[in-house]
């Protein structure tokens, strides 16, 4: 199940605001208005003080207000309340299975079932923009001028400790000895037998050895390679890279948690830099840079 993620945006605010009653006008995004009893129901009390806590909820209903807007109107699309329904129910189903309140989930003291919905729109909104931002050419030629980053080499090595050693073992393969033979005879790397490291993305090797594995001709013999582990002899058995057409009709496999986060980090900021945003003067100011309601510098 996907976990529950509060806040959205940075939420480290100070001071008290004055208190209003429930259809006061909190802020606007757009055409959108947002009120005190918008931002009371992510809470199970009845009554909420109109104090920095308040802001820390009345700024993620204006960023995600603000992010839907920027989401319909930049893909021309809508977002899937269906999938957001669903996704609440697991979430509250798995919090009911582990005897868990919302409060105890999100860490945010009286936050009741609104806010698990709010997680779920989030998480919907999330999974939309960087599933069709991962899916457009510019991705994939961001992800081309990185090659060692998605290409997949299949590498045997033979490691030893002195250039030397490694120049008597070239002579060795030159004159047709076999290869796994004499790694597992001389290799400093026994965790490999025969040499074989297998198939993997080039960059997760140190940086010599990377360079090397995509400069190498495949099925040749390359080196020496020097590195902080000592020197290298290196075959290539095979190696490939997608096309950018592939990458934009299959991004899937080039999405790890790292380049999720930066794609929806980047968006998000700038959709908020360029929001309309207007939070009533009693409620404090929104902060841009900050991506939040701060206190009015009156206050």
């Amino acid at each position: 199940m996907r976990k529950l993620v509060m806040p959205i945006v940075c939420v480290a605010l100070v001071a008290a605001a004055c208190s209003g009653p429930g259809d006061d006008e909190v802020a606007t995004v757009g055409d959108n208005v947002i009120t005190v009893a918008d931002v009371a129901e992510l809470f199970e009390v009845e009554t909420i003080p109109i104090d920095a806590g308040f802001r820390d909820a009345a700024s993620w209903i204006v960023a995600l207000t603000a992010l839907v807007d920027v989401y319909e109107d930049e893909f021309g699309a809508v977002l899937d309340e269906g999938a957001v329904d669903d996704l609440h129910e697991e979430f509250m189903a798995s919090l009911e299975a582990d005897l868990v309140t919302v409060a105890q989930a999100t860490g945010i003291a009286d936050s009741g079932e609104e806010m698990v919905r709010f997680n779920a729109r989030l998480a919907v909104l999330r999974e939309e923009v960087t599933g069709r931002l991962a899916s457009t050419p510019k991705f994939a030629a961001e992800l081309l001028a990185y090659p060692e980053g998605i290409t997949t080499v299949c590498v045997r090595h033979i490691l030893t400790e002195t250039e030397d050693e490694i120049l008597d073992v070239r002579a060795r393969l030159e004159a047709d000895e076999d290869f796994a033979a004499v790694a597992d005879e001389v290799s400093l790397d026994t965790a490999t037998p025969g040499g074989d490291l297998g198939c993997a993305i080039a960059d997760i090797f140190v940086v010599p050895f990377a360079d090397a594995v995509m400069e190498a001709e495949v099925g040749t013999l390359y080196g020496p390679v020097a590195t902080e582990y000592g020197f290298h002899l290196i075959i290539v058995d095979e190696r490939t890279a997608p096309t950018a057409d592939e990458i934009t009709a299959n991004p899937d496999p080039y999405l790890s948690v790292e380049v999720l986060d930066t794609i929806w980090n980047e968006w998000l900021s700038s959709s908020l830099q360029d929001a309309d945003i207007d939070v009533n003067p009693g409620f404090g100011v929104w902060d841009a840079a900050m991506m939040r309601i701060v206190a009015s510098p009156t206050e």
